[in-house]
């Protein structure tokens, strides 16, 4: 994967920074830097595991940018809301190659799966790729040895995520997409 040295060095930043270095140090091998928005208390609210999830998704996700789309163009979008952590990457490329090899949109499906969230790739008319990446957040409970931190048991709401550059098409979001299936084995 193109950015693994930082993440050693890196897990006990917060995400917020880590996100930036991330994407500061794809930028060199994409040609160009991603846009990055990040909402809600990332920092605050998502635990070091899920953030170190986080940042392997990113890297994953710009290293596929790098090896396979031919973007000019990419956006990288990090939300925590209190209930879930939701990170999208859009690029302006070529879309998802059909028959192309899989094994890193596994991986991200896989790190959301074992976090109890979902993955989903879409490529939106226009072109390019929109992968999203959702997890549930831990929650305050109160307990009767204090106020720990537990999983949420629910399920991981979709949320309308629109790229910005010239997408093409009609839908709710603005654009309109094909989806890509991406199946994790259990086991």
């Amino acid at each position: 994967m193109l950015l693994l040295h930082h993440e050693q060095r890196d897990t006990h930043s917060g995400l917020r920074a880590r996100v930036v270095r991330a994407v500061g140090e794809a930028s060199t091998t994409l040609g160009f830097t991603p846009s990055v928005r990040m909402e809600g208390l990332v920092d605050t609210n998502v635990p070091r595991e899920i953030a170190d999830h986080v940042v392997a998704v990113l890297s994953e996700a710009l290293t596929n940018i790098a090896r396979h789309a031919h973007a000019d163009r990419a956006q990288v979008v990090l939300t925590a809301d209190g209930h879930e952590a939701s990170l999208t990457v859009w690029d302006d490329g070529v879309g998802i190659t059909p028959g192309g090899r899989r094994s890193g949109l596994r991986n991200m499906a896989e790190r959301a799966e074992q976090l109890g969230g979902r993955f989903e790739v879409s490529s939106p008319e226009g072109g390019g790729t929109l992968p999203a990446w959702w997890v549930p957040l831990p929650v305050e409970e109160d307990s009767p040895s204090g106020t720990a931190r537990t999983p949420l048991a629910r399920s991981v709401t979709r949320r309308a995520v629109t790229p910005v550059g010239p997408v093409t098409g009609t839908g709710e979001t603005g654009h309109s997409a094909h989806a890509v299936n991406v199946s994790v084995a259990s086991g």
